[in-house]
């Protein structure tokens, strides 16, 4: 390659939260603005995405075989990255489900009829009362906002599962 030759770098990949895929850009919804700043979605970087991008140059003809390569490499850019999750979230569900089990069976939530409405219900329920500055839930001395994860974990599950609001009441 010469000096006049002008190099293409790729732009990020980016997560449209609407329709639920990664791409450079959505032309139905996504806009920028004269800086660039992402408008009309949120729209994450994604690193995976750029990783799987690098890989698959890596892989083209111009890299060095996977053979020739002085470090070893693995190809899980387009994996889940649960590493991501901050820990302390997950602890914060699993105490809440734990003193759970002091009134409820294992995943009793899941069977609850009317699950998503009564626990969007609940959700906000724990997020008013912490917004008013009361830390931990009287009846398991928890604070609210732990409540408030378990709560979203339980809507989240409803959703993955095709449960919709208000359905089984």
């Amino acid at each position: 390659m010469d000096a006049t030759e002008r190099v293409e770098i790729p732009r990020p990949m980016r997560h449209c939260a609407v329709h639920e895929q990664y791409t450079e850009g959505c032309a139905s919804c996504f806009d920028e603005d004269s800086a660039g700043a992402a408008r009309l979605h949120e729209w994450e970087k994604s690193e995976e995405l750029r990783l799987a991008q690098l890989a698959r140059m890596a892989a083209s003809s111009e890299a060095p075989s996977r053979g020739d390569s002085p470090e070893g490499f693995k190809l899980d850019g387009s994996k889940n990255r649960l590493e991501l999750v901050p820990p302390e979230l997950i602890e914060a569900v699993g105490s809440v489900l734990t003193a759970g089990l002091a009134k409820y069976p294992p995943d009793n939530w899941k069977r609850v009829p009317g699950g998503p409405k009564r626990y969007s219900g609940a959700l906000l329920r724990h997020l008013c009362a912490a917004m008013r500055g009361e830390d931990l839930d009287p009846d398991t001395g928890l604070p609210h906002v732990f409540h408030v994860a378990a709560n979203a974990a339980f809507l989240v599950w409803f959703r993955v599962n095709g449960h919709v609001r208000g359905e089984d009441e």
